[in-house]
């Protein structure tokens, strides 16, 4: 990896991008070293052949007092082994060229390494780099003073990315035209043009993870400022502006133009403020008086469809039963026939005043004469209706019903929240400009900022979400699953509905806690820790609503969940389920089932599915709760169905196995309270299994309160046990054991 981040080519591709490589000027530089290079090792050669002093002498005839060996004539010389002077030049010559090397800047591509005393090597300190802000007029320049040095090409980028660096990803980050530092750094249009046009150059070299999206943020920021500049040099040359900003001396200029814009908007900022107020309040009331009026239009035209052909059918009926007393009355002891075939074309006109009765020819069709659906908004959710309309009076009210219940989930709608909190958007940015006024009217801008928010909650809250649930909750208070032709499996449509319309709440109320973090708390229009802030206290009241009104409807749901199970239990428990007859039409013993019902399958299927829908739209605590009074009703439900049942003892099997569905699936809810009343019910369907003739054993498990954890008393465990098939086979003999009746005293 050091390797890697050392390599020169790297860099010097990097600077090639860039465009400020020279080649030509780094092969230059780098003959010039090695030719330096050369020099230095010729010349220590010769100082070292030199300092050995080896020669060759020839003595013929021996002149200079020399004395001669050998009969070659060579002389011997002596030879220096150390010579504290050469050394100590040496050692110089040495020095001087370690600095020059440092001077050089790693000309030939490698660094010198020193040794420290603990004997590690150790770098060089780094050279020391200015940062940007200490000098930004010299960062205009920074390609200028780029060289092209061979093995210095990782130090003249990091000079570069020094200079840049900093305001190219600080722009990088900015999200909008006035937070990049550099427009604040350099204050001059041209500065501003030559950053630009550097950080341009310096982004074809970020080869990074993202260079895509931070060079489109540059270009977009480039694009920005150009055209800002070109419309300040239109306007600037259509009224012919001085070069340069307004000079002037007073040191409080800018005090003083505030003061003055604020005397200006004074007289008129009161009136708008109210007028912004009335605005945001009357296009909030016709959003949703629109809604509410194409809903009650929807529900008029389904109640003419459906009860259409039975208030014709009862006009009907009453007119020709007053036709009959009064014209018919002198006749009325003859034989029935019908004597008026040639009468039914006068009845028409003498009724022709009355909508029920019009005459229609046979082509046409009863239906088109009344009013269509409306169309809802988008989102709305609208029932389609069936292509006749019942003529029984009560298949009319269930059908009638049904189609409420089903359009319990278009009470109220997302997209008119939706655009209610875009206009008290607009609004409350229009009035929050003047809040920079400061002072008094600054303050009355603010408060009616929040006075916007807080009619955004009325409205929202009481108006649309109250009414809705009000409306859903009555319509669940109706439902009668006996009135209801048909039934999905394991679904109670109207609670299925209403609790999407909770979810459809529970978005609502996010929705208001986004708006407000972001356009009153952010922008401190409101103190979130004030909790006599008016903003606060309406949203603090529009939550509690919005809790009461789905504690009301879960209530209110719950009660629709049981029937619906009752009516399980009543309509799907087979007599033999729990009281198998012994044999079958052939004489034989059929085979048991010891599997659960198919009733108690379908109970824990359908409440377990319901429970489901909750998880995630309410909070732990109203959910723990549901689930709790869910699970106490199921229990209150199972024993009032097991009061109604003939259970024997072979059908016993099948009721432990039902009795133990019941304890698995209350086991999920992770209720330590709930989990002791079904597991007193799993051992309260042990005393069917025990035989006829241990009816003493019987009678002590009826007694034992401990066994059922003190969720069943004496009495009650004596009223389940009447309920076995053999029960007045063992009364006697259970009775006597219990209360010791038949016995006599000695």
């Amino acid at each position: 990896m050091q390797e890697m981040v050392y390599e020169d080519s790297r860099w010097v591709s990097r600077l090639k991008s860039m465009g400020v490589w020279n080649e030509g000027e780094a092969r230059k530089r780098f003959e010039e070293v090695l030719r330096k290079k050369r020099e230095m090792v010729r010349i220590r050669a010769e100082e070292d052949n030199k300092r050995i002093g080896i020669g060759v002498g020839v003595g013929v005839g021996g002149g200079g007092g020399a004395a001669n060996t050998g009969t070659g004539g060579m002389r011997k010389t002596s030879t220096t082994l150390f010579d504290a002077g050469e050394e100590e030049l040496r050692q110089q010559r040495r020095s001087a060229e370690i600095a020059l090397q440092s001077a050089r800047g790693l000309a030939d591509g490698f660094e010198t390494l020193s040794i420290s005393a603990q004997g590690h090597m150790s770098l060089p300190p780094p050279p020391r780099t200015r940062t940007p802000m200490q000098d930004p007029e010299a960062l205009l320049n920074v390609f200028a003073e780029v060289k092209s040095i061979r093995g210095s090409a990782r130090h003249e980028y990091g000079k570069i990315y020094a200079a840049l660096g900093p305001f190219y990803y600080d722009l990088a980050r900015s999200r909008s035209h006035v937070d990049p530092v550099l427009f604040r750094v350099y204050r001059t249009p041209e500065q501003q043009a030559q950053m630009l046009a550097h950080l341009q150059v310096f982004s074809q070299s970020d080869w990074a993870q993202g260079w895509r999206q931070r060079e489109e943020r540059l270009v977009t920021m480039t694009g920005i400022f150009e055209t800002a500049v070109l419309r300040e040099f239109e306007q600037g040359y259509e009224v012919w502006d001085i070069d340069g900003p307004l000079e002037t001396q007073e040191k409080d200029f800018f005090a003083k133009v505030k003061a003055v814009i604020a005397r200006v908007f004074e007289p008129h900022v009161d009136l708008y403020l109210s007028e912004e107020l009335d605005y945001f309040k009357r296009l909030a009331e016709s959003e949703v008086r629109d809604w509410e009026t194409k809903l009650s239009a929807q529900d008029a035209s389904k109640e003419s469809f459906y009860m259409g052909n039975v208030n014709r059918v009862a006009d009907k009926k009453d007119f020709m039963s007053s036709f009959k007393k009064v014209v018919m009355m002198p006749v009325n002891v003859l034989p029935t026939m019908s004597p008026f075939g040639a009468t039914k074309p006068v009845i028409a006109p003498q009724a022709g005043n009355r909508s029920s009765l019009q005459v229609l020819s046979a082509s046409q069709s009863p239906i088109t004469s009344r009013p269509t659906t409306p169309s809802l908004p988008p989102g709305a959710i609208s029932v389609p209706l069936p292509s006749e309309a019942p003529t029984d009076e009560l298949a009319a009210k269930a059908a009638l019903m049904a189609s409420r219940l089903e359009g319990i989930r278009s009470l109220f709608s997302i997209e008119v929240a939706l655009d209610l909190t875009h206009s008290a958007k607009a609004s409350i940015e229009r009035a929050a400009l003047f809040v920079r006024l400061g002072g008094q009217t600054g303050e009355e801008a603010r408060e009616q900022c929040e006075a916007i928010f807080v009619v955004l909650l009325q409205i929202l809250g009481t108006r649309h979400v109250k009414t809705g649930f009000d409306k859903a909750v009555d319509h669940l208070s109706k439902y009668n699953p006996r009135e209801i032709s048909e039934h999905q499996q394991g679904v109670v449509v109207p609670l299925m509905t209403f609790l999407e319309l909770v979810n459809v709440g529970d978005l609502i109320s996010q929705m208001i806690d986004v708006f407000y973090e972001q356009q009153l708390a952010t922008t401190k229009l409101a103190d979130r820790n004030d909790f006599l802030d008016p903003a606060v206290k309406a949203k603090k009241k529009f939550e509690q609503m919005l809790d009461e009104r789905v504690a009301a409807g879960l209530n209110k749901g719950i009660d629709v969940l049981m029937d619906e199970v009752e009516y399980i239990c009543g309509t799907t428990q087979l007599p033999t389920d729990y009281n198998p007859p012994d044999f079958d039409a052939n004489g034989t013993n059929p085979d048991i089932d010891i599997g659960p019902t198919t009733t108690a399958e379908q109970v824990v299927a359908l409440v377990e599915s319901h429970t489901k829908m909750l998880t995630g739209s309410t909070d732990k605590t109203m959910l723990d709760v549901f689930n709790q009074e869910v699970g106490l009703r199921l229990f209150a439900a199972v024993c009032k169905h097991l009061k109604r049942q003939r259970i024997s003892t072979s059908g016993a099997i099948k009721l432990i196995s039902d009795m133990n569905l019941y304890f698995v699936y209350i086991k999920t809810l992770r209720n330590a309270d709930l989990l002791e009343y079904f597991k007193a019910l799993r051992e309260l369907s042990q005393i069917y299994l025990i035989s006829p003739g241990h009816a003493k054993e019987m009678a002590t498990v009826i007694a034992d309160g401990d066994r059922f954890g003190g969720i069943f008393r004496a009495e009650e465990v004596y009223e389940f046990a009447e309920r076995r098939a053999d029960w007045y086979t063992v009364k006697k003999d259970v009775e006597r054991a219990m209360y010791g009746i038949g016995c006599e005293v000695m």
